[in-house]
């Protein structure tokens, strides 16, 4: 079989590189911070061409990775459903490079007649920060109402075999359902407010109602770690109940489509994965008629080892500011990155710095800290963490002592 070279537009700036291919769907083949690519790309498609909108093609969906936008809901009942994957015009279409320059690039769709929607986005590099945003567009062009949700899918990478490497944390307050799989799921857990998926090769869908608006995948054994955020709009009505929803690969069991699916351990016909996918509030939309949709991608790097627990701003955390102490000493601590350069710095309840500041980037998690005699802790009642730019100052976490 020849090798099939795809033709990609890119966008570059500090260390962020993101292509995208018209071929593809329009897929975000790569988003990718310092050489490390945050996205799923399928070795067994590698070079393979995309038949999927052609005559010749056999009806198998070709899932190549990457990131995009499908329409929720799901569904084989009725053409008011999205009846994929498999699908030759949203998920596996020649898309249309519209417009592309240093700072953006613009992609449409072809018409889908089963759905009548047509999906425009546009994808822009931040100025402020090392990440992308997501304008999304579904415009219905025919002559039925359908009431839909603009749903990107974005697979990120889990391509090692070590089980305690990949989590991916979003804010539950409220707690989260398994959507998919075995309700015992060893992979979901809660912890704290945030909803803690780990990988271990079990498939499986856990989603949730969450106006956190950020959902965070980290490679804990670098550091590395893809934010993706969107508006919460309170009151609104979402597929299934659920903003957020993380699907993953593997081994196990799902009753889909009124059938009850097997998945084995083949790795190469059931390569690892997860899916961070966010979902807009359903709204209808006549002919003629355009929903539209924001979000966000950005990156950064934080100290190894640790999920992530919050983002704040420009700023992502690994730990927040605790305190260790022994007799004669008092030792508090955090881990975090950020999307932006700037400094980090620990400040009594005062604004005295009690400790050096430090440099952070995207490419540069750090561990800021401060020990004191345990003798003198008394003389301090809070510890303020705070990041600053040149431009403004933002306060990260606060703990009292």
């Amino acid at each position: 079989m020849q090798e099939h070279k795809y033709d990609f537009k890119e966008l570059k700036r500090d260390g962020l590189n993101v292509k995208v291919v018209s071929e593809l769907g329009g897929r975000i083949m790569e988003l990718s911070l310092d050489g490390f690519n945050f996205l799923f790309v399928n070795p067994v498609l590698d070079g393979v061409k995309n038949d999927q909108p052609e005559k010749s093609w056999n009806g198998i969906w070709k899932n190549f990775g990457g990131e995009k936008i499908w329409p929720a809901p799901q569904g084989w009942d009725s053409d008011r459903q999205w009846a994929g994957p498999p699908d030759n015009v949203l998920d596996g279409g020649y898309f249309k490079i519209l417009s592309a320059d240093e700072n953006s690039i613009l992609t449409q769709s072809p018409v889908c007649y089963r759905t009548g929607l047509k999906i425009e986005r546009k994808i822009s590099l931040l100025e402020n920060q090392c990440g992308v945003r997501i304008d999304a567009e579904f415009e219905n062009c025919i002559d039925k109402i359908g009431e839909w949700s603009v749903w990107p899918v974005i697979q990120v990478a889990t391509p090692d075999e070590n089980e305690n490497r990949y989590a991916i944390t979003f804010p539950a307050e409220n707690g989260y359902q398994i959507m998919h799989g075995v309700v015992n799921n060893p992979q979901y857990s809660q912890e704290g407010e945030n909803c803690r998926v780990d990988y271990k090769y079990i498939i499986g869908k856990v989603g949730a109602n969450t106006d956190g608006e950020w959902v965070a995948y980290v490679d804990m054994q670098n550091g590395k770690t893809f934010v993706a955020s969107a508006e919460y709009v309170q009151g609104a009505k979402y597929p299934s109940n659920t903003n957020v929803q993380i699907w993953s690969s593997g081994r196990g069991a799902i009753f889909s489509r009124g059938v009850l699916r097997i998945a084995n351990d083949n790795r190469v016909n059931n390569p690892p994965y997860m899916e961070v996918e966010l979902l807009s509030p359903l709204k209808k939309i006549a002919k003629g008629e355009k929903v539209k949709y924001t979000y966000f991608m950005r990156a950064c790097t934080v100290p190894s080892g640790d999920s992530i627990k919050s983002v704040v701003g420009d700023v992502v955390i690994s730990q927040n500011l605790s305190l260790e102490k022994s007799s004669d000493k008092t030792k508090v601590s955090a881990k975090l990155g950020a999307f932006a350069k700037g400094k980090v710095v620990l400040k009594n309840q005062n604004g005295d710095a009690i400790c050096k500041a430090q440099e952070i980037s995207q490419s540069k998690g750090v561990i800021v800290s401060a020990e004191f005699d345990s003798s003198k802790i008394s003389e301090i009642d809070e510890i303020i963490l705070e990041y600053f730019n040149g431009k403004h100052t933002l306060t990260i976490d606060k703990i009292k002592l």
